[in-house]
C-alpha cells in the first residue's frame, strides 16, 4: 500500500509539474527539464522501460492505466532520452520481463533500433540470446520461437544494434521460426513459417547488406541451412536482392548449394524472375545445368513460371534448350 501511495504520488506530483511547464506564459527551460526528471523518475518508479521515447515494454500495477499512460505520453512528446544502465539497476526492474508478445524489453529496443537503450540494458544485465515466448496468457504453454533480439535487429536493418548485440555475446547462428507474410508484394515470393532461420537468413531476406557484413565478420555461417535447406544465398537469390547475393559470393557462398528439392540459387532467382539476382550468380560461375529434384534446370523454372525474361537471360548466358 506504501509503495502504491507513492507511486501515484509520484505520477501525480510530475503530471501536475508538466502542465505547470507547459503554460505558454509560465514556461522556462528549467522548470521544463524538472518536469520531464519528475515524469522519468516516475516511470523507473512504476518499472516502465522507455524505448523511442514512450513504447513501454512493461509497466507494474503500481498505478493506474491512466496515470501510466499520461507518464509515458509525457516523455514521448519530449523526447526523453532512455535510461542509464545505472537507473534501470537501482530500480529493481525485471530486465528479463515479458509484455503481452513475448517480447523483452532489449527484444523490443533491438526491433525499434534504440541504440542508446540497448548499450543500457546490456549494461544492467540484459540477456543478449533471450528469445521471444507467445502464448504465454490464459495459462497456455509458452511457444518459443527462438527470435532473439540480434534476429529482430538484423530483420529491421540496425546495423549498429546488430554490431553491439554481437559484441554482447549474441550468437550470429542462432536459429529461430520464420514466420509467413500477410501479403506478399505482386510478383514477389510469399514467406511461409519454417525453423532454422539464422540472423543471417533474415538480413539476407531483406537485403540489409551493411548488417550481413558484420554478421560475417563475427563468423556467421554462410552455408547455413533452414528447414528447407535453404542458405541465406538461396534467400537473398529468392528474394531478388542483387546486392546481398553479391556480397554473399564475396564472401564465399556456394554459387550451387542445393536446397528443397536439389534447386539452387539461381532456380529459386529464375523462378521468380529475379534477373539482377540471376546476372550476380551468371557472373560467380553458377550451374546453368543444374538439376532438381524433378529434372528442372534454371531454364525450364523460368519458363514453367512464365518469366520469359529469365529465360532470354539463361539463353544468351549459355543455358541448353
Amino acid at each position: 500500500m506504501a509503495a502504491a501511495a507513492t507511486a501515484t504520488t509520484a505520477a501525480d506530483r510530475g503530471a501536475a509539474y508538466l502542465r505547470a511547464a507547459l503554460e505558454p506564459l509560465r514556461s522556462d527551460v528549467k522548470g521544463l527539464r524538472a518536469a520531464v526528471e519528475e515524469v522519468k523518475a516516475c516511470l523507473l518508479g512504476l518499472h516502465v522501460i522507455i524505448s523511442n521515447g514512450g513504447a513501454a515494454a512493461r509497466a507494474s500495477c503500481w498505478a493506474s492505466q491512466q496515470q501510466q499512460q499520461q507518464a509515458a505520453m509525457a516523455v514521448s512528446c519530449w523526447a526523453v532520452p532512455e535510461p542509464t544502465a545505472r537507473q534501470l539497476r537501482g530500480t529493481g526492474i525485471d530486465l528479463e520481463a515479458r509484455d503481452s508478445a513475448g517480447n523483452t524489453p532489449l527484444l523490443r529496443a533491438s526491433l525499434a533500433g534504440q541504440l542508446t537503450a540497448v548499450r543500457a540494458l546490456l549494461a544492467a544485465g540484459a540477456n543478449a540470446c533471450a528469445t521471444k515466448e507467445v502464448g504465454t496468457a490464459g495459462g497456455r504453454a509458452a511457444v518459443r520461437h527462438e527470435f532473439t533480439p540480434l534476429h529482430a535487429a538484423c530483420w529491421k536493418g540496425h546495423t549498429e544494434v546488430v554490431k553491439v548485440l554481437l559484441a554482447a555475446g549474441a550468437s550470429p547462428d542462432a536459429e529461430a521460426v520464420l514466420l509467413p507474410e500477410r501479403a506478399p508484394a505482386p510478383g514477389q515470393p510469399p514467406w511461409f513459417i519454417r525453423g532454422g532461420f539464422t540472423p543471417l537468413h533474415l538480413a539476407a531476406k531483406e537485403g540489409h547488406v551493411d548488417v550481413m557484413k558484420a554478421l560475417m565478420r563475427a563468423g556467421a555461417d554462410l552455408e547455413a541451412k533452414d528447414t528447407w535447406c535453404w542458405t541465406p544465398l538461396y534467400v537473398a537469390a529468392r528474394a531478388g536482392h542483387a546486392k546481398a547475393v553479391r556480397a554473399l559470393l564475396a564472401a564465399g557462398a556456394n554459387k550451387d548449394a542445393i536446397g528443397f528439392r536439389d534447386r539452387t540459387s539461381l532456380h529459386a532467382a529464375s523462378y521468380w524472375g529475379q534477373l539482377e539476382a540471376m546476372r550476380e550468380l551468371i557472373r560467380a560461375g553458377a550451374n546453368l545445368e543444374a538439376r532438381a529434384l524433378d529434372d528442372n534446370t534454371p531454364l525450364m523454372n523460368a519458363r514453367k513460371s512464365g518469366q520469359s525474361a529469365a529465360a532470354a537471360l539463361l539463353l544468351e548466358a549459355g543455358a541448353k534448350v
